[in-house]
């Protein structure tokens, strides 16, 4: 199932960081919008700016992602290897819509469930790929996902 044509929105997710947390919101102009918050807070650094055509079904679906990191509103105390899984889930619509919005994945814990529900030859080469590379668990576990949902988006053609 594809995000449908009705739910266009297009334009841009932003990730805008001050101290230690990070905002992840949407805008048409997100030049504007650094500008008109950067004048109560100084310290605001803009760090990424991604052009989609679903920012509302993105924002709603990278909020959800990292609901458990929330600090406030759309504030997030995000890691580093947080921050490297914004723009391959901003970039495929397919997987924000089949991974995220229809909240098979909602959180970094709820990743692991998810793979539990994939077919078998999937979490075998996640383990094999455990035991081969030196990668962090939820790279792998995104990779896999990733391969299950390219092998369904072919069956489905």
């Amino acid at each position: 199932m594809k995000i449908k044509d009705h739910d266009k929105t297009p334009g841009y997710i932003y990730i805008f960081k001050s101290d230690y947390v990070f905002k992840i919101g949407m805008s048409n102009n997100p030049k504007k919008r650094f500008e008109i918050i950067r004048q109560t807070n100084p310290t605001l650094i803009s760090i990424a700016e991604y052009k989609t055509e679903y920012k509302v079904e993105c924002e709603k679906g990278l909020h959800r992602l990292f609901k458990d990191k929330r600090f406030r509103g759309e504030w997030f105390e995000l890691t580093k290897e947080d921050l490297w899984r914004i723009e391959p889930f901003v970039r495929n619509d397919e997987w924000q819509h089949q991974a995220f919005v229809k909240d098979k994945v909602k959180t970094s814990s709820d990743m692991e469930k998810f793979t539990l529900s994939l077919p078998e030859v999937y979490t075998d080469k996640l383990a094999k790929l455990a035991q081969t590379e030196d990668r962090s668990r939820n790279s792998l576990i995104r990779r896999i996902i990733k391969e299950y949902l390219e092998d369904q988006k072919n069956l489905d053609k």
